[in-house]
């Protein structure tokens, strides 16, 4: 027989060890749960959640001023419209309740992205009926040189734009809505007003704004590309189907390249500006491409010079410039050539130091490929500097 059976005090004494030990062990996993609580807790109040899930999720609630738009809005981007402005003339008037609006004729990019995604080339400008008494929304642009004149300052509600503000930004008698990021594309604005407005971007919209952005940032490979654009390329290529932006990129560019049956003076014009500094006026055309070598050729470059010949003097430019910049997705790195008038190499020259002049019209200026950041800021400096 066992002795503890006979002895209460020893039975006891072990019935009490046996519980002081349970009670330590549960005693454990109670504190183990309360650390492993506290460290989840933890984790969200201290490490809040990355920046492309955080600026991915909606609001609690929706921006009431997207409710005083009301309707009879025209949706317009800038002239000789680029795919940049064409899918945010389309994506705005989507999401303001208006009517997508161009202020010249689509390029061949554009053409493709819309046709693409079964999306209806916008009406143009001339042919709206002003009777109608639009509100006016610019987009992509907010300089006079840059916009239609066929409506009033006035008539202008908002400006959504990825621009700095021009010598010639337009002024009008009232505050109004005005929204300018430096990011790389008007879509990636939209995008987060999208967002904010708690509205689904549909599968058709959802496209010409990815084809958008694709475009403006070259890929996401140039310098004015932010991680805003590329959060908002990302969330748009899910909603499409699109794992990556490689194969929509190279039919974009494709697209682009394609200058058959244009002439070296539209081929100009298809995306060119006009700018203002230091009391001077002038242009800037740009040719993105896979084929540079078709800008080049023997007897075409004569032809192109000819032609800024005729642009520069029909829009009193001081000088005038037409950058032709290598965009294939295959090559590592993106190279600009410059075509100018033998007037403006001086310039030229003084604004791209670093440039090789290949003849008396052309200067290669190497990796720089941005409009916006590259081009015009060199060139500013050069007539500041004069």
């Amino acid at each position: 027989m066992n002795l503890k059976d006979k002895n209460p005090n020893t039975n006891l004494a072990f019935y009490l060890e046996s519980n002081r030990k349970s009670g330590a062990n549960l005693g454990k996993f109670i504190a183990f749960l309360l650390i492993l609580i506290i460290l989840i807790c933890l984790k969200f109040v201290v490490h809040p959640a990355p920046i492309n899930d955080y600026l991915l999720q909606k609001p609690e609630k929706k921006d009431d001023y997207y409710l005083n738009f009301g309707g009879n809005v025209a949706v317009i981007g800038h002239l000789n419209p680029d795919m940049d402005t064409v899918a945010a003339s389309v994506a705005g008037a989507y999401l303001f309740q208006g009517i997508a609006v161009l202020s010249g004729q689509a390029n061949t990019e554009s053409k493709f992205c819309l046709e693409k995604f079964n999306v209806p080339l916008p009406i143009q400008v001339d042919e709206l009926d002003q009777k109608e008494n639009f509100k006016w929304m610019l987009v992509d642009h907010g300089a006079q040189t840059l916009r239609s004149n066929l409506f009033k300052e006035e008539n202008i509600l908002a400006i959504l734009d990825h621009h700095k503000l021009a010598e010639d930004e337009v002024e009008v008698p009232v505050p109004i809505y005005v929204d300018i990021r430096p990011w790389g594309s008007s879509n990636s604005i939209l995008f987060y007003h999208f967002r904010n407005a708690q509205k689904v971007i549909p599968y058709r919209i959802a496209g010409v704004m990815a084809c958008a952005i694709i475009s403006d940032t070259l890929n996401l490979r140039s310098p004015t590309k932010t991680k805003f654009d590329e959060i908002a390329l990302s969330a748009l290529l899910t909603q499409i189907g699109y794992e990556n932006s490689t194969k929509l990129a190279y039919e974009l560019f494709e697209a682009k390249s394609d200058i058959s049956g244009l002439t070296q003076k539209e081929v100009i014009l298809l995306d060119f500006k006009i700018f203002k500094s230091n009391g001077r006026t002038f242009g800037w055309g740009s040719g993105n491409t896979v084929r540079p070598e078709l800008y080049f050729a023997s007897g075409v470059l004569e032809n192109y010079i000819e032609a800024l010949e005729q642009v520069k003097t029909e829009n009193a430019l001081d000088y005038i410039f037409f950058s032709v910049t290598d965009i294939d997705p295959q090559q590592s790195d993106i190279t600009t050539t410059l075509i100018t008038l033998k007037d403006d190499l001086e310039l030229a020259t003084r604004a791209f130091p670093q440039g090789k002049v290949l003849g008396r019209n052309t200067i290669f200026i190497g990796a720089l490929v941005s409009r916006k950041t590259d081009f015009i800021p060199a060139i500013e400096r050069a007539l500041g500097a004069n």
